[in-house]
């Protein structure tokens, strides 16, 4: 039996993309994969789970980080490789599969080939989806069950069957197990399940645009939400059980945080200037005006399709929206409540709006432009043009960017750290010895050290002042003092509006310097002479 044209095309763009993908993320690491702060402790509980400890960093337990991407880091490791190595291509995997499963979700919103090619090449080409696909963090495997999730719910939204239920809550499971901000997306399918239905929609079915089936009974829709909600909840459940017994339930304390500041705009800037800029010139203010006009195009679009278009686009358009909104809110909530600076990081907490934004554009954009009974040919000339120039533009600055990052290392990755010489010194230093450091992480990834973290003056999950900084600059100052403790301090580096200076640690207990390297110095205790005559 032979295929047809469309289906060729459809089939070469979701195999082609991908690759391109994979390509453009090795070229964009020649280093290796990029690793900050997060990046760290993920690696370090993979190497944990490798070496049979469990979820834990030097015997002390993980809760603050769910469980599922460092599992998926210490595969490399148990099948003989190396961690950090074995992270690169694990997010190529990864990225590839989400480009694939973004072309998928695409064709299934508006079955056309054209939004499915458009959509692949934005996705592809998305700078923000690139950066955070580049460096070892979860957002990526979180993007790919959440993804998944998004189809199987859709399948059992058209046909009934319990599998693809099922399905949609295994994954969505999956996602929460990956970051906790799939609680989001429980919620949102339980109230999609809940308030599906396919009255919207005026025009007839055809053959290629099925209507979908009657809607169930409102007893059954309760069951089906109470049986998606068990079931996607269930392994998170089991996870705050095991997490009940340390300090808290998510390591984080729960209070009432001022959440939004300068530097939250400044990340939701720079989230603004991705999406709209592809981050091609400096983030700035005015930028929100373009985006505004944007957003205002895409919910217009998106209300005429789900009164005008079919029955079936404009269900999956509603899904879209409640997990969109609900995805919203629940971050809202979890900056006022859980982490005051969650929104310092917008662009790399909203990749999944990202995605369903483009998926939404698209689908209604491309319908307007390429359906002649809605668009005339002046309208569908420049609409064309659009998306021609769009595509030009996004496949250019993304060039750009992978050009702009494989000069050096991301993060700890670069040459500033792989090639320390203060990293070398304190390597040296006999393991009996504490070490304090503002910068223990990246050691203790590299170095294979575990370090003491000096006291932090702030608290970067509230925001507010450490009510137990006092005591633990005495507990380390004596540490120093009675010459069991050495204090490594590193200069330039994102963490220095939380930690002390060595002025100010040199209050709790004087200091001289051992050994100075460019990029940080190694600190005794000054001996006491008050008792010498």
């Amino acid at each position: 039996m032979k295929r047809s044209p469309t289906k060729l095309i459809l089939v070469t763009i979701l195999l082609v993309f991908p690759v391109l993908g994979g390509l453009a993320l090795l070229s964009a690491t020649p280093f290796g994969i990029g690793i900050y702060s997060d990046s760290a402790m993920y690696l370090l509980t993979a190497r944990s789970l490798a070496n049979g400890a469990g979820w834990t960093i030097g015997g002390d337990p993980v809760t603050v980080f769910p469980p599922l991407y460092p599992a998926l880091l210490a595969i490399p490791a148990l099948l003989g490789g190396d961690i950090i190595d074995g992270a690169r291509w694990v997010q190529m995997i990864i990225w590839m599969a989400n480009i694939l499963l973004s072309g998928v979700l695409a064709y299934r919103f508006s079955r056309s080939v054209t939004t499915t090619l458009v959509s692949c090449v934005l996705v592809t080409g998305a700078v923000d989806l690139l950066a955070y696909h580049s460096i070892a963090l979860s957002d990526g495997l979180f993007l790919l069950f959440s993804l998944l999730a998004l189809i199987s719910l859709d399948a059992f939204l058209q046909n009934a069957r319990k599998g693809f239920l099922i399905g949609a809550a295994i994954f969505i499971a999956l996602s929460a197990l990956t970051r906790y901000a799939g609680f989001a997306w429980i919620a949102a399918g339980v109230l999609t399940i809940l308030f599906y239905h396919s009255s919207p929609g005026n025009r007839p079915a055809s053959p290629g645009h099925p209507v979908p089936p009657p809607v169930e009974s409102k007893a059954r829709r309760y069951v089906d939400a109470a049986l998606f909600g068990i079931l996607s909840s269930i392994p998170s459940a089991v996870w705050a059980v095991r997490n009940a017994q340390y300090k808290s339930q998510f390591g984080r304390p729960i209070g009432l945080h001022p959440f939004i500041g300068a530097a939250e705009i400044g990340g939701l800037t720079h989230t603004v200037s991705a999406w709209v800029f592809q981050w091609g010139m400096g983030d700035s203010p005015w930028m929100f005006v373009p985006f505004a006009i944007l957003a205002t195009l895409t919910i217009r679009l998106v209300w005429i399709e789900m009164r005008e278009g079919e029955k079936s686009t404009a269900g999956r358009l509603r899904m879209l929206l409640i997990f969109s909104s609900v995805y919203v809110v629940t971050m809202i909530l979890s900056g006022v409540f859980i982490q005051a600076d969650l929104f310092r990081d917008s662009a790399r907490l909203f990749i999944p709006l990202h995605v369903f934004l483009l998926m939404a554009l698209m689908t209604c954009a491309t319908t307007r432009v390429t359906n002649a009974r809605v668009s005339g040919p002046s309208w569908r000339i420049s609409g064309l043009a659009m998306l021609i120039i769009t595509v030009m533009f996004v496949t250019s600055t993304a060039r750009k960017y992978i050009d702009h990052i494989k000069k050096d290392g991301q993060g700890y990755a670069s040459n500033a750290y792989r090639f320390s010489p203060l990293m070398k010194k304190l390597s040296a230093i006999p393991s009996g010895i504490t070490v304090y450091s503002n910068l223990d992480l990246p050691v203790t990834l590299f170095a294979g050290r575990i370090l003491m973290a000096i006291p932090e003056k702030i608290d970067n999950a509230s925001q507010q002042l450490n009510v137990r900084y006092d005591e633990g600059m005495k507990s380390m100052a004596a540490d120093i003092r009675d010459s069991s403790a050495l204090l490594v301090y590193f200069r330039d580096t994102d963490n220095w509006l939380v930690f002390p200076s060595v002025g100010e640690i040199a209050r709790f207990v004087p200091l001289r310097a051992v050994d100075a390297e460019p990029d940080g110095v190694i600190y005794e205790a000054l001996p006491d002479t008050t008792g010498e005559e």
